[in-house]
């Protein structure tokens, strides 16, 4: 039946690396920031939506897929 279907559930296992190696804020998180987790596949693009964000008060998390996001 559909309602026994699930969405996957990512592992609480380490996360990713960043998308396509830029230098998100994932390994200084912790306490009350603020966090945005930033998917997109354009890594100009999430530069500077990552940028942006760290303007606003935000860490940023960067990944370049759904799956990564949800990991």
């Amino acid at each position: 039946p559909a309602s026994d279907l699930q969405p996957p559930v990512a592992e609480p296992e380490a996360m990713p690396d960043a998308a396509d190696g830029i230098d998100d804020d994932r390994h200084v998180l912790g306490g009350t920031q603020r966090v945005i987790l930033v998917i997109e596949d354009d890594a100009r693009f999430a530069r500077i939506l990552c940028d942006l964000a760290r303007e606003k008060g935000f860490r940023c998390v960067i990944a370049s897929t759904a799956g990564e996001g949800l990991a």
